[in-house]
């Protein structure tokens, strides 16, 4: 068994039935998650702030801008909404992205910059309804398309960013798929990825990097915090 098998099946090892299974399967997952995707487009997230944050609802000695605490507030806030709907059974949806949107932005500066137009929305529909009909077994290959496509299209200005990586957990979690962290010390070859699909519609560098991303976190039998960060 390899590196991303052991993954899947470290995963679907789980019982998940609640939302406080995957509350529970989630703690360590989510702030890992949320530091990295944070720190990859603000360098002012840290990990010990969103730990805090996460935990204790407040950070201690802080001197920093308003705005990144808040930002890292609604991740926590995106977490707990994708959570949620994961558990209804809420298949991906245009509304649900704007509610992400709405929670991600709220009380940010530009917010209302950022709201999409309705062609956008439209394209991202397609996109979605695309993906939501596949019922192949390369979960994250589709997976990898929905990230990038959505990444790609920009609908909701540079919040697309988060929102497709949120969403791309989303779904594969809704195919029984372990969620990933993009870290941000692999930032650089992230974008570049994205680059070579946006240019060249490239969709195999993305999956194989999604592929090695999965496998550093979830073959591993230690705590995901250790050797992370």
């Amino acid at each position: 068994m390899d590196k991303y098998e052991r993954a899947i099946d470290r995963w679907r090892n789980q019982s998940l039935l609640t939302e406080g299974d995957y509350a529970n399967a989630l703690a360590e997952f989510e702030i890992l998650f949320s530091y990295h995707s944070g720190h990859l487009d603000n360098e002012g997230v840290t990990f010990s702030d969103t730990r805090d944050i996460f935990l204790e609802g407040t950070v201690s000695d802080y001197s920093g801008p308003v705005s990144t605490l808040r930002e890292i507030w609604n991740y926590k806030r995106g977490c707990e909404l994708l959570r949620n709907r994961l558990c209804e059974g809420r298949p991906m949806s245009v509304d649900l992205c704007c509610d992400l949107f709405e929670t991600l932005a709220q009380g940010m500066e530009d917010a209302e910059l950022e709201r999409p137009l309705p062609d956008d929305k439209d394209r991202l529909r397609d996109v979605l309804e695309e993906v939501g009909a596949y019922t192949g077994d390369r979960i994250l290959k589709a997976g990898t398309y929905l990230h990038a496509a959505i990444n790609y299209l920009g609908t909701f200005g540079h919040y697309s960013a988060c929102i497709s990586r949120m969403l791309l957990n989303y779904y594969l979690m809704s195919r029984n798929h372990p969620p990933i962290v993009i870290y941000s010390f692999d930032g650089d070859i992230y974008r570049d990825c994205l680059t070579r699909f946006s240019e060249l519609e490239e969709l195999g560098p993305l999956y194989k990097f999604f592929q090695y991303e999965t496998e550093k976190l979830w073959s591993k039998s230690e705590k995901m915090f250790e050797n992370a960060v």
